[in-house]
Formats: C-alpha cells, structure tokens, sequence
C-alpha cells in the first residue's frame, strides 16, 4: 500500500494527480481517477493535499492509483453534498444541452413553475446541473448525452447560492434483450469518439418494436465489455457477440455487452499495445505543445499590449504639450 498526498483533482473530468510520500516533481505523480475512489459518493472526488493510502496498477502502459482510501483506509467523505438541500421530490424533464468538456448543462423541467425554499426558476426557466449531479454507472457514458433526452430529477438548492439546480438525475435506462445473443461483424469502430457500428449476421432482429437501422446496429465504447486489463477494445472486421437494447428517445436498435466471436473480452495484441502507447505519446507530446505556445502568445500578447499603451500616452502628453 502506497501513501501520498493529492496534488490536483480535476472534479468536473474526474480525474488527477497524487504525489507518493518520499518522491518530488511531476515525473513522480501518479494519475488517478474517480472510478477507483473508494466513497459512498455517486460522483467522488479527491482534495488537494488530502492525505490518501493507495496501489499502483498499470493500465493501458500507465502507471494509475487504484484502490484509494483516505490515510488509514476509511472512505473518502463527500464535503460538497452536505451543502446541498434536496426537496425529496421527482420531476420530469429534458437536457436542453450538455457540454461535455466543460461538465455542465441545463434542464428545462415540464413544470416552469418549480419553487424550493423560496427560490424558482431563472428567466429561461430552466435548470443548471454539473456532471456530478447525474446518476451513472460504470456503463453510462455521459461524454455522449443528447439534446432533448427525457430524464427525471430532484430540486436542490446549495447553502450560500441563490437559484434552484437540477440532481440525482436519471437518463435513460437501456433495457435489454435478455436471453438472446446475437453475432455480428464490426463494420467499423472510432476509438478517439468513441462509437461504431456492427452488421449483424441477422438482418431481422428486432426487440420492443424496434428494427435494424440501414442493416446495422449502433454501439458506444461504454458497450464493449472490459478486459482484464480495464480496457475496452475493438477491431474493424472483427465478429463478435453481443445483447441488443433500446432506449428511449433513440432510433433502432443498439448493441451492448460485446464479447468476441468466443465470448470473451477482447485483448489487445503487443503489437496494438504498442501502436496506442505511441498514439497516447503523440498526442500528449502535440497538446502539451500547443498549450506552451497558447503561454507564450499570451505572455507575449500582454508585453505588446503593455507597449502599445505606454506609446498611446507618449503621444497623448505629446499632443497636451502642443495644446499648451
């Protein structure tokens, strides 16, 4: 077991950095995320400075913590949902809109006229809500949440803030054909947005009134089944397994719990391990990159501008002296 100290925690992405007791610098710090937050919280986060006991894993050829406690092993609290007052009551509504980056959205609730110890609706009649405050399981991917998605929710206020929010959001549930597996070919699978389609060798399915959409069946990575490594992993042209689902609001059918044709998760070769590592280190190599030059432009921007306003009063206690 490995102790250190919280130096980051992003609360909205979910994720972070801890610095393990006896080490300095950054090359040190150990990447961690929420997922592997031991808490009775829905959406747990970590405190900078919070002293926390842990192990290291590797996934996906990155060191990670997992298995966090607080020193001594007890549950990290959850601080934030003490400050929140929740009326005990359901209501229905839609996602105006999310973003996904930023973690936050608005839900504009079929009832406008929703009050909760004196506060109501703002002037657009709808509700902020952050990413923590939606129920999600480990399946749920809420990088991909849509517009108009009906979802049902409570009223919350927070403690020295004025304005109702939106929490203990519900999406959509998939239900399942359960008892029926099905064997596809990958028609193809975007690993960087995250979805991809599958032709079945069934063109009839159908479940709950729902048939095959151009002949395929939709699918998110969040349906791909996790291999022993963590990762969740396909091939294009590859035949699988799979469960078909449906959900509300969503055309035709989709594709869950994929295993390949053996009904197994799907394992990277050394040679694919090595292809995503490459990827990961110029991707990390590109942005950090980019973000240097961003500091620069700015800091460079700033000295300009600085210069450009000693110049304007240069010329206008030039111009005050013409005038006398």
């Amino acid at each position: 077991m490995v102790v250190g100290k919280v130096t980051h925690f992003n609360a909205r992405n979910g994720f972070g950095f801890i610095q393990p007791e006896g080490t300095e610098g950054k090359e040190h710090q150990i990447f961690c995320h929420w997922k592997q937050i031991n808490s009775k919280s829905q959406w747990p986060k970590l405190d900078r400075d919070m002293e926390v006991q842990f192990t290291i894993e590797e996934v996906e050829g990155r060191k990670q913590a997992v298995k966090i406690s607080l020193k001594g092993g007890g549950k990290i609290p959850d601080k934030d949902d003490k400050k929140k007052k929740y009326d005990g009551t359901t209501y229905a509504g839609k996602i105006v809109w999310f973003d996904s980056k930023k973690s936050f959205g608005f839900i504009a609730p079929d009832d406008e006229d929703l009050e909760f110890k004196g506060q109501t609706l703002n002037e657009k009649k709808n509700l902020y809500f952050t990413r923590e405050d939606l129920i999600a399981d480990e399946d749920t991917n809420t990088n991909h949440i849509r517009d108009n998605t009906d979802v049902t929710f409570s009223l919350y206020i927070v403690e020295g803030t004025e304005g109702l929010y939106a929490g203990k959001i519900a999406l959509p549930t998939k239900t399942y054909d359960e008892g029926n597996t099905h064997t596809g070919t990958v028609k193809f699978f975007d690993s960087r947005k995250g979805f991809g389609f599958i032709t079945p060798d069934d063109s009839d399915i159908s479940f709950e009134g729902k048939k095959l959409e151009d002949g395929d069946v939709h699918f998110m990575r969040s349906d791909i089944v996790r291999n022993d490594n963590g990762v969740r992993f396909l091939r294009n042209d590859m035949k699988v397994q799979f469960t078909a689902y449906v959900m509300e609001n969503k055309k035709g059918l989709s594709a869950g719990k994929i295993v390949d044709e053996n009904g197994k998760p799907v394992e990277r070769t050394e040679e694919e391990k090595k292809q995503a590592l490459k990827r990961k280190a110029n991707w990390e190599k590109k942005h950090k990159g980019s973000n240097k030059k961003a500091k620069k432009n700015n800091k460079s921007g700033k000295k300009s501008s600085g210069k450009k306003k000693s110049s304007n009063k240069k010329r206008m206690s030039g111009r005050k002296k013409i005038k006398m």
